[in-house]
């Protein structure tokens, strides 16, 4: 402590030459009464006195003045670290890659020389998008998981002693029931089609063996399911094909009935051949008529009062009388033979109509009983499913950068409120 004592024989100060003002009575100079004392600032209070609270740490420090920072992003990437760092389990993926082909409409099958090479009906056959779509579907469906349940023990696989609590079934998160099972399962199964219409069947597991032998199962799946169509559109194709023979065998029933009918009712088996035989009679009656006019009209000339002559006239009429009879069947009104011709030729029409079409219907369902045979639809496989070397997940370090920076958006954008709110209260 410092202590600071007036001194008389002090060097006099400016203004010492002034007479110094007489202190009124009553008051004492605090200066003559005792020494001054200064306290420097970092000193502090004595001990009775002090009643701050003991320093603390930096840290805990630091959380206090940024509590916000530390809930919303030094927390949730602190849990970030610890489950990925200790406890989330290994996985192993198996990847396959497989495409759906169409034998139907290539060349190299309707073709003699096409059939002779699998690679020419490999290179020759279409891509099927809407089928490889609906196995990309199958895989990814409920049947799928439960055909996987039954045959291939998927429960077990999803309960292996490997697995953490967040990527078992059933966990502390999901109830155990088939629809939790089937979300689970799409956490652990992927499927997409490339640009090159390939698709890729990507499988993940606890364990290398399991992924290699669940993707193996869902390939096998696919593959019955491939099957099954193939199966349904032969036995569409033949159903169709014996329909329209069905349909083309009562359309010449029906026209055989009409024909009889007709031949029946007009007493006439073939009006075409009737008819072609009056006219054979007309023709053969005409001509017997000239040589008759020509021996009639001799006879006039050169012997005129022969008694033959009104014979030959009789006949000539008679001649005359038959031929317009003859003329009168074949095109003489609704009952000739005309008329008759005409019905009898639209029935033959019919008919031969109907053969034809019954005769290429026989020949369409020959075609689909030959296109039955063989593989409409197949599923190649690219690239079998393999057997992982070392696990490819949890990518462990992207995970947690990935928590931490979606925890870093979401504090900014909460700062970003609450200062907003608070400047409008003020």
């Amino acid at each position: 402590m410092t202590t600071v004592t007036k001194n008389k024989a002090a060097a006099p100060r400016p203004g010492a030459g002034r007479v110094p003002a007489k202190p009124k009575p009553g008051i004492r100079r605090a200066v003559d009464a005792q020494p001054l004392a200064l306290t420097p600032l970092d000193a502090g209070l004595p001990p009775e006195l002090d009643h701050s609270d003991p320093p603390q740490h930096w840290a805990i420090e630091y959380l206090k003045q940024h509590k916000l920072f530390a809930l919303i992003v030094m927390l949730p990437t602190l849990l970030a670290i610890l489950y990925y760092g200790l406890i989330a389990a290994d996985l192993y993926s198996s990847e396959a890659r497989f495409i759906v082909r169409s034998t139907s409409g290539g060349s190299a099958f309707s073709s003699v020389i096409g059939n002779t090479t699998a690679t020419s009906a490999m290179a020759s056959a279409p891509r099927s998008m809407d089928e490889t779509f609906a196995v990309n579907e199958y895989i990814r469906s409920r049947d799928a998981v439960r055909a996987l349940v039954d045959q291939h023990g998927l429960k077990d696989v999803l309960t292996r002693p490997e697995s953490d609590f967040v990527n078992r079934f059933p966990n502390l998160f999901t109830r155990n029931n088939f629809e939790k099972l089937y979300e689970h399962y799409l956490n652990f199964v992927e499927v997409t089609i490339g640009e090159t219409g390939i698709s890729t069947l990507e499988v993940r597991s606890f364990r290398p063996d399991d992924s290699q032998n669940i993707a193996l199962a869902l390939l096998s799946r696919a593959e019955g399911l491939i099957n099954k169509l193939n199966t349904r559109a032969r036995a569409d194709a033949v159903k169709f094909g014996e329909e329209v023979i069905r349909q083309a065998e009562q359309r010449v029933a029906d026209v055989s009935q009409r024909m009889t009918d007709f031949r029946n009712r007009e007493m006439i088996v073939d009006p075409t051949k009737e008819s072609a035989t009056t006219l054979e009679l007309v023709a053969q009656l005409t001509g017997d008529l000239a040589l008759e006019k020509a021996q009639l009209d001799h006879m006039l000339i050169m012997t005129p009062n022969s008694p033959q002559i009104e014979t030959m006239r009789n006949r000539i009429r008679a001649m005359e009388q038959q031929i317009n009879q003859q003329r009168l069947l074949v095109t003489g009104g609704d009952e000739s033979m005309t008329q008759k011709l005409s019905q009898y030729e639209q029935i033959v029409l019919e008919r031969d109509l109907a053969v034809k079409s019954l005769t290429s219907a026989f020949v369409s369902l020959e075609n689909s009983r030959q296109e039955a045979q063989r593989q409409q639809l197949y599923l190649e496989r690219v690239v079998e499913p393999h057997l992982a070397d070392y696990p490819l997940y949890p990518r462990r370090l992207l995970s947690i950068a990935f928590v931490f920076g979606l925890c870093l958006c979401i504090f900014w954008i909460v700062r970003t409120v609450v200062i907003a709110i608070l400047g409008h209260a003020v």
